[in-house]
């Protein structure tokens, strides 16, 4: 890179040096050997910046205009944000902008900000030093979005047809003593249909209820029936119908066991309750309830169960392959799916579940599924449009995909703490906030989940590329009616005000933005050097207000050489000697901790950006008294200058950087940055400068 200075006397005849550094050096062998023994790579080029291009694609309301950002780090950690890239665009168009990232890193955050100030973010990654993603679908770009759309929940969760409760009443006799326990044997002429009629009770076992096949019996029940402490058995193909006005008390320490394909139907009006427990094993039948279950366990055992009324349990389980709960009404259980392994739980209306584990979910459009903690494994969780996924404690997630519906609705999911992740994944259109625990540390559980976002299937390097995004609790442009479920509702809504039925949007949270910061330290000779990094540090950045400027920052003086700093020719700071600008005279130390060295805040000049400016490659030349221009290192010198990324804290005085930061050396060592490349991040307690 040719660069033209113009200065008088000395300091002309020492610009007249190379601008990459003095001979000094040069190296002619396989390692760097110094005074303060440093040992490096040969093909180690000191690089920790690169610069890149980024593509962030807007397809969401047509017309309308975006503010459209590159983050460092996940903005929603702290609400805090490091930009390093921004602008506007319209819908159906691409921001594309350069931006200057630590080579160590390879995960950042693409987003944009809505009309309502809502932002919404996903993890996107480097690939060949260039950032692809995008926000929404072309076909949403292209008419103005309908945020308030209704879908039946039947387009993905159908259900099944409604039984005829009133044939099964057909041809039945009253329950009596001697037909409850009569087993059939082989008199064609034995009581196949019975039941408890209204205002008539039954207490105890019904024997002949556990007849199997051609002999299975049907109850019918207008009245009520007590199991008392019975293990009552219904054979395979027997049927159990509670009427409207029926009642089967199960108390504690009984069980309802339907083998087989035997089915058990509740119809409006009708009630099973109880401390004791109901188990199904039915087969390719189903059970159905569209009356009020309340019982300690369900056990669905490798049975179909559909719900269209309302349960209640303390433990919903289903231990077998082929297990099916179906809900197209309301379910409040304690623990789902202890032993449900196998076992799938499709909600089409309303579902909360306190403790829900390793369980395959299947959420119809416009559900509402509420809880607390949430565990899955090797599962998949299958949301549709409109469809609300609350839980609101700790969620583990192993080898789980979540997946949102491919049209242009989205799913939404509110999560409490991402307690573990491993393998996971999270694509198509979906809307997640994380409301605790969040950081964007590499491999911490949140990290790993939001770094799991729009893989492609099969994939784990390649993230960036769906639509699945991040944001802060409630804070869609979405809008789906709702209420208490005790008015008939399948969902509490969101961005809704029943009472007043309208829209009711919450505030947008704000995020505290800063420009991403740069730090650049020199040495003031290629002599005899000390390498603590600290005789002129300074950083830059993008001005907050204008990115067209440049706010460069003089934060630390180590050294006592009269020393002035040059960007692209032009010497900063008002053309003053470095330590003046600090108004200490020469022999003064500034910031390093030396004896006799001072403490002073960071002195800041802002100037106008140079055209094609990169923060990787800036220009900066130091010039030092006796020792000429130093420019930051490149591969096959000594590390006499480097560039940091971020706000790094230097070596104190006289402490060699290799004591500062212990993976330095090994950083040096391998020129293919492979190892230690993010050494900046883990200084040694006392050994840097942290006033």
């Amino acid at each position: 890179m040719k660069k033209s200075y113009f200065v008088d006397g000395a300091m002309a005849l020492a610009l007249a040096c190379t601008l990459v550094g003095c001979s000094k050096d040069d190296l002619s062998s396989g390692e760097v050997s110094t005074n303060s023994s440093i040992d490096a790579a040969s093909d180690q080029n000191w690089q920790m910046l690169n610069t890149g291009k980024v593509n962030i694609g807007i397809n969401k309301d047509a017309g309308e205009s975006y503010s459209v950002k590159l983050y460092a780090n996940d903005p929603f950690v702290n609400n805090e944000g490091t930009v390093l890239a921004e602008g506007t665009v319209t819908s159906g168009n691409t921001f594309t902008s350069t931006f200057t990232y630590p080579t160590a890193d390879t995960t950042f955050y693409a987003a944009y900000k809505d009309s309502k100030g809502y932002t919404y973010v996903k993890a996107v990654r480097v690939d060949n030093n260039a950032i692809t993603t995008s926000f929404g679908t072309e076909s949403s770009a292209n008419a103005k979005s309908n945020i308030s759309r209704a879908t039946s929940s039947s387009e993905m969760l159908p259900g099944v047809e409604t039984p005829n409760f009133a044939s099964y009443k057909t041809g039945t006799v009253e329950l009596t003593n001697s037909n409850a326990t009569v087993d059939w044997d082989g008199d064609a002429n034995y009581t196949t249909k019975i039941k408890i009629s209204s205002g008539k009770s039954w207490s105890g076992a019904i024997d002949i209820l556990g007849q199997e096949g051609d002999h299975a019996r049907t109850l019918y029940i207008e009245g009520t029936w007590n199991l008392g402490s019975a293990f009552q058995k219904l054979g395979s193909n027997g049927v159990i119908v509670v009427a409207n006005g029926g009642e089967i008390v199960i108390p504690s320490g009984a069980t309802l066991l339907g083998y087989g394909e035997a089915r058990i139907y509740v119809a409006p009006g009708g009630k099973i309750s109880g401390n004791g427990n109901l188990t199904f094993a039915n087969g390719t039948n189903y059970s159905y309830n569209a009356g009020d279950i309340s019982v300690t366990t369900i056990n669905n055992n490798g049975g179909q169960f559909y719900n269209y009324g309302t349960m209640t349990s303390a433990n919903l389980e289903g231990s077998s392959t082929g297990s099916i709960f179906e809900n197209h009404g309301k379910m409040f259980i304690e623990n789902c799916g202890n032993n449900a392994y196998n076992s799938e739980i499709r909600n089409a209306c309303w579902l909360e579940c306190t403790n829900m584990k390793a369980v395959n979910l299947y959420l119809g459009p416009n559900s509402y599924t509420h809880g607390e903690n949430l565990e899955m494994g090797n599962g998949t969780a299958n949301i549709s449009s409109n469809a609300i996924l609350d839980m609101t404690g700790n969620i583990s997630l192993n080898n789980t995909t979540i997946s949102g519906p491919t049209s242009e609705d989205f799913a939404l999911i509110q999560f409490g703490t991402i307690s573990y992740c491993y393998g996971s994944l999270v694509k198509n259109n979906v809307h997640i906030s994380v409301e605790e625990g969040k950081t964007d540390t590499p491999y911490t559980p949140y990290w790993n989940f939001t770094s799991g976002f729009n893989h492609y299937s099969g994939s784990t390097d390649v993230i960036g590329t769906g639509n699945a995004d991040i944001i802060q609790k409630g804070q869609a442009q979405v809008v789906i009616p709702g209420g208490e479920y005790s008015d008939g509702n399948c969902s509490v809504g969101y961005n809704y005000n029943s009472k007043k039925n309208e829209a009711d949007y919450t505030p947008a949270t704000e995020i505290e933005e800063n420009k991403q910061t740069y730090t650049y330290a020199f040495e003031d000779t290629q002599n005899n050097t000390d390498y603590d990094l600290n005789d002129v540090v300074i950083t830059i950045k993008d001005n907050e207000q204008n990115s067209n400027k440049l706010d460069i920052s003089l934060v630390a003086l180590g050294g006592t050489k009269f020393v002035k700093m040059y960007l692209g020719g032009n010497v900063l700071f008002n053309d003053k000697e470095l330590h003046s600008v600090f108004g200490v005279s020469q022999d003064v130390m500034v910031n390093t901790g030396a004896e006799g060295g001072v403490t002073k805040s960071a002195v800041t000049t802002t100037i106008d950006k140079p055209s094609n400016f990169d923060f990787s490659n800036p220009g900066l030349v130091l010039y030092a008294s006796t020792t000429g221009n130093i420019s930051l290192a490149t591969q096959g010198q000594d590390p006499h200058a480097i560039a940091v990324p971020g706000i790094w804290a230097w070596p104190l005085e006289k402490i060699i950087i290799t004591k500062a930061y212990a993976n330095f050396e090994t950083f040096a060592k391998d020129g293919s940055h492979q190892t230690a490349k993010d050494w900046y991040n883990y200084p040694t307690t006392g050994k840097v400068y942290t006033e």
